[in-house]
């Protein structure tokens, strides 16, 4: 996946992503699906 957002916009989809796997309980198993 090739990050094309500025900064701002890829922090907030790394949080919500974050928050997706923190909420489902497999933080750290599954972020290199990101």
């Amino acid at each position: 996946m090739v990050h094309r957002y500025n900064k701002d916009t890829q922090q907030k989809i790394l949080k919500e992503a974050a928050d997706l796997f923190m909420s489902k309980g497999y933080l750290g198993t599954s972020t290199r699906e990101i």
